[in-house]
């Protein structure tokens, strides 16, 4: 195949996820003049949309696509189905999905289809079955690798491309924990050096974060606010072991904040106290400025922010 291919397919994943996530904010908070802040900082984001169009040969964007989906679509009999498909089409294209997005979709099914729905033996089971299911396709796909010799991948991969293909790309398609870890781990010191750019670019997000904050604290049910916290816990907590072993640390920070934003919208689902559910981001000259902000800083990066 040409290598615009590429482009074509990773651009056509891009503009249609942006779109199904304007149809997510419209449903979620309508069409108001004065959520413009909020569709700011989102939309704005460097994690978001603009990091995304320039890592799209990283298959990130389809766990947010399909995340979207999970937001979007009838929580109908066949929606548990629906979402294993589309878990296993994941880890087929890449088995750190595993870490990456499943767990995301994992706690927006939680709540759509077991927190916001009657819930039986049946389901429960159904839900225990989906995970075995998932479980068995990753340790299938980690089976299934055979170590060929680089030369013998890279002939292979010759004979598949109209264009010309340089060495250097062997390296993404052929690379072994054992290998990338302590290479990751030999770079760490000088990267660790640029850790401080995220927290400044988190804390230009502080309006959306204290809105997320209202969000959960709004929660009706004690259960159900543990139940969030609990999912940010562990959707965070999945992240790490990914941060330790492959050198992409700035897409994967990004993806992070993805995640939190799709969960964001799965808590806004939950019944809230009267009164209490957040209402919009104050648009004051700080909040303003934070906003402009966001939406004028650069993509993330990839391996090290910008």
């Amino acid at each position: 195949m040409p290598v615009y291919y590429v482009y074509a397919i990773g651009l056509t994943a891009w503009v249609a996820t942006l779109v199904l996530y304007i149809v997510l904010f419209l449903a979620t908070f309508g069409r108001r003049p004065d959520r413009g802040l909020l569709f700011a900082f989102i939309v704005g984001s460097p994690f978001f949309f603009k990091n995304f169009l320039f890592s799209i040969g990283h298959f990130d964007i389809y766990g947010c696509t399909f995340g979207l989906i999970a937001l979007l679509i009838r929580t109908s009999p066949v929606y548990l189905v629906i979402m294993t498909t589309g878990c296993a089409v994941l880890l087929l294209m890449n088995h750190l999905h595993l870490l990456l997005y499943i767990p995301t979709i994992t706690f927006i099914v939680i709540i759509r289809y077991y927190i916001l729905l009657p819930t039986s033996h049946g389901k429960m089971l159904a839900g225990i079955g989906a995970l075995a299911i998932l479980s068995a396709i990753f340790l299938t796909v980690l089976l299934a690798n055979s170590t060929v010799p680089p030369e013998t991948l890279f002939a292979y991969m010759k004979t598949r491309a109209l264009d010309p293909l340089g060495a250097e790309f062997l390296r993404i398609w052929y690379w072994e924990l054992s290998v990338e870890t302590p290479q990751v781990w030999a770079a760490f010191p000088k990267r660790a050096l640029r850790i401080p750019v995220y927290f400044a670019l988190l804390a230009l997000h502080l309006p959306l974060i204290v809105f997320f904050k209202d969000t959960v604290r709004a929660i009706a049910a004690q259960q159900e606010r543990m139940l969030v916290l609990i999912g940010l816990a562990l959707i965070t907590a999945a992240h790490p072991i990914m941060w330790a072993v492959i050198h992409d640390q700035a897409r994967l920070v990004s993806s992070w904040a993805v995640c939190m934003l799709l969960s964001m919208h799965a808590a806004m689902l939950l019944p809230t106290r009267p009164g209490a559910a957040p209402g919009n981001i104050d648009s004051r000259r700080i909040n303003r400025l934070f906003a402009w902000s966001v939406t004028f800083v650069p993509r993330v990066g990839i391996v090290v922010p910008f």
